[in-house]
């Protein structure tokens, strides 16, 4: 596999986790600063944990699936299974262990995992930032849940702060919107945003201050109106960005199944750059309809269930 083909995916797989951290950071402070009511704790975690996970329970079965297809039996005592089973139950959030002890097991979906960690860290810090904001103040039963939720997060896994940086990005947009009137979906800053994306497969890594400033530029750019020469209005892109959360959970189970289970990775690991990016290719189709399922069938029902939840808790 060359390495250039290589380069340029991670690039955009370091981009994509920027970004989707820099959304959830604006999505928060933006109802912050709009919010009028009191707000609803009960209700955030609800809906957070509902739109997180009917589609990662049905990745996680495809994983499962993909381990017995390999193992064909059980290779631990039952304990340790169930234990294996429960920690990725939760998101993998304190640890991600093998299961069944098969080796493959965190590679299997590309390892994506690791940034439903910091999802899961983000919310939970939530309470403790919005404390400045009188009107969402949090309960004491929301802050003490959270602290034990912190404890046990740094206790057992380690902050990448980079990453920190990405929702800090996100988190400017709101304030830019609110207190910024001018137009920005002009054909220059259509040209700096199309530049700074252009710019990010020369960095090896979107831990890189530069590369993480270029993808603040671009998303705030973005939030404020910027539709990139107007393709972002485009409905075939409005459908794959409904569809992104179940594309990021799948395409590397499909990946795996397509290079280890059909192709074989001797076979593969011989495919030139042209022979590996036409297989790419042709599994896209393939990628994008089974993320349009999970989305029709886990993750739409899974938003609706959650309103329909917190409409009973709240009569």
């Amino acid at each position: 596999m060359a390495s250039r083909g290589f380069k340029f995916l991670q690039s955009i797989r370091f981009g994509l986790c920027c970004h989707i951290f820099m959304i959830t950071a604006y999505l928060f402070v933006n109802k912050l600063l709009n919010t009028k009511d009191k707000y609803d704790w009960n209700s955030f975690f609800i809906s957070r944990f509902f739109r997180l996970a009917p589609a990662y329970y049905f990745s996680f079965f495809l994983i499962l699936c993909v381990i017995f297809i390999i193992d064909k039996q059980l290779y631990v005592g039952p304990i340790k299974f169930i234990l294996s089973l429960g920690h990725w139950m939760a998101f993998t959030t304190f640890n991600n262990p093998f299961i069944n002890n098969n080796g493959y097991t965190k590679i299997i979906n590309a390892g994506v995992l690791w940034s439903l960690r910091y999802e899961w860290l983000f919310y939970f810090c939530r309470p403790f930032i919005s404390i400045p904001i009188p009107k969402e103040i949090p309960p004491v039963r929301i802050i003490i849940i959270s602290i034990v939720f912190l404890v046990i997060f740094f206790k057992y896994r380690f902050v990448d702060f980079n990453h920190i940086y990405s929702f800090l990005g996100g988190a400017i947009a709101p304030f830019l919107i609110k207190y910024t009137k001018n137009n920005f979906d002009t054909k220059l800053i259509s040209t700096l945003v199309v530049l700074c994306f252009l710019a990010i497969p020369f960095f090896h890594s979107s831990d890189n201050i530069v590369s993480k400033i270029i993808l603040i530029i671009a998303f705030n750019f973005i939030a404020l109106g910027n539709t990139i020469f107007g393709v972002l209005k485009k409905s075939y892109l409005i459908f794959l960005g409904e569809i992104c959360y179940s594309t990021y959970l799948l395409h590397g189970i499909l990946l795996f199944i397509t290079f280890h289970l059909m192709i074989g990775t001797k076979t593969a690991a011989n495919f030139t750059e042209l022979q590996y990016w036409l297989c790419i290719f042709a599994i896209t189709p393939f990628v994008v309809f089974i993320s349009f399922l999970s989305f029709i069938y886990f993750e739409n029902p899974g938003m609706n269930l959650s309103k329909k939840i917190i409409k009973k808790l709240r009569k």
